[in-house]
């Protein structure tokens, strides 16, 4: 999790945002403000870890939550922030690359893909 946050977070940091990971309330945060969360699911002992970073997120619906149970805190995304951020395939390209650099392992571009509407690295 935590190379999955160093790579966002220079991928955010091109962008112009600085982020901060927070092991205690796992994600990316701005100031009191969380823009990426991380999770792992496990499934027949097989541990999938993912993020979700909120790029054009509607946020409404976050507002009927308090963020990793901290008042106070809010939910945001690179669009409520004023960023133009680019499209999706190409932001996931660009986190791909930095991710295989944390992993030292290499996302080829075919292994981004859409499905319902997600974009998804589906290997490497």
């Amino acid at each position: 999790m935590t190379a999955m946050a160093r790579a966002i977070g220079r991928v955010l940091a091109e962008l112009g945002f600085a982020t901060e990971f927070r092991r205690e309330a796992p994600g990316l945060w701005t100031n009191d403000e969380k823009l990426c969360a991380f999770g792992v699911h496990i499934r027949s002992r097989v541990a999938i870890h993912g993020f979700a970073l909120n790029v054009t997120t509607d946020l409404d619906a976050f507002n009927l939550i308090v963020p990793c149970g901290l008042a106070g805190s809010r939910v945001t995304s690179l669009a409520r922030l004023g960023v133009a951020p680019p499209p999706l395939e190409i932001l996931a390209a660009h986190i791909a690359r930095e991710l295989g650099t944390e992993l030292k392992v290499t996302f080829h571009a075919n292994s981004i893909a859409k499905w319902n509407g997600i974009t998804r690295m589906i290997g490497a």
